[in-house]
């Protein structure tokens, strides 16, 4: 496929979350009731987060505009990210909230018994808070819908091209009527039929009609069947990669910030997404959010494997 091949760098600015991750596995089936022997995973997420781990990764001038508690979570969140190349200078300390954290029990074949879900401190992102901080000198800026509503529309009036993800069905309605200032909005079929209103629709319906409310270009999700790619020339259907599935946490995270890369690369949309996917696949065998040791010389490899021809 030869898609990651990128001579140039970006100066990319990500808004939004930053997530302790805890996943609990259950050693048998679930009991309603009682108390139940589970295995712990910790790992260091959220969407804005894990996008520009990768970014950073792969090479580019990134910061991470979040808000982390006054905690040992948020010090070992900060630890990590900018271990990984990542700048935290306008990232915000708030003494009063915890950091955000997410919690899954699953049971031993991995299926979601429940997940809780501890986000209060993302509603002080608003616009606000980030005036000022949004975009610098960054040619590129990627929101996740963890953000309040007012600070979505404001980061569509900035001057940098603007990449949304919508997280969720519920935090999708956060986006505004008028999605004219997007670039780039990534979603999945669920978000989509939320944004929408639509029930019952083709995947060309719903893209449409996010068209219609004036996103520029739409990456749909498919889950194991691919993605579909909208731009103003064509609507392209991309089939899944074959990968092995350890754990698909962070999957769309990376799906994003390959073809975030590929983009400041100078490859049109779908050819971006290409290696976006390659990077998905990459994340969904391993069990981790981001992939241990990512570097441009693995996603190479994984994009030249025969096999994904």
């Amino acid at each position: 496929m030869s898609t990651v091949t990128v001579q140039k760098s970006a100066v990319i600015t990500c808004v939004g979350g930053a997530v302790i991750n805890r996943k609990y596995t259950l050693k048998e089936p679930h009991r309603r009731g009682t108390s139940n022997p589970a295995t712990l995973t910790t790992s260091f997420g959220g969407v804005a987060r894990n996008v520009a781990e990768t970014l950073a990764r792969l090479g580019h001038t990134v910061s991470l505009i979040t808000r982390l508690g006054d905690d040992a979570g948020g010090e070992a969140l900060r630890a990590v990210t900018e271990a990984a190349g990542v700048s935290l200078k306008h990232a915000m300390v708030d003494p009063a909230t915890p950091t955000a954290d997410y919690t899954a029990i699953l049971e031993p074949s991995g299926e979601l018994v429940t997940g809780v879900a501890s986000m209060a401190i993302f509603d002080s992102l608003t616009s606000q808070a980030l005036a000022g901080l949004a975009t610098g000198p960054s040619q590129w800026v990627f929101a996740d819908c963890n953000l309040p509503a007012d600070a979505l529309s404001m980061l569509m009036a900035q001057p940098a091209k603007l990449v949304i993800d919508t997280v969720s069905q519920a935090k999708a309605q956060r986006l505004p009527a008028d999605l004219s200032g997007v670039e780039v909005l990534f979603t999945n079929r669920g978000e989509a039929h939320a944004l929408t209103g639509l029930e019952v629709a083709r995947d060309v319906d719903l893209i449409a009609a996010l068209r219609k409310r004036g996103a520029k270009n739409i990456v749909l999700s498919r889950g194991a069947e691919g993605h579909c790619v909208l731009t103003a020339d064509e609507m392209t259907d991309m089939t899944a990669l074959e990968t092995e599935v350890v754990d698909v946490t962070g999957a769309g995270d990376a799906m994003i910030a390959g073809t975030l890369h590929g983009l400041v690369g100078g490859h049109d949309l779908a050819t971006a997404s290409k290696t976006g996917a390659c990077l998905a696949a990459l994340t969904i065998a391993s069990d981790q959010d981001v992939v241990p040791g990512l570097s441009l010389g693995m996603l190479a490899a994984k994009d030249n494997d025969p096999r994904q021809s």
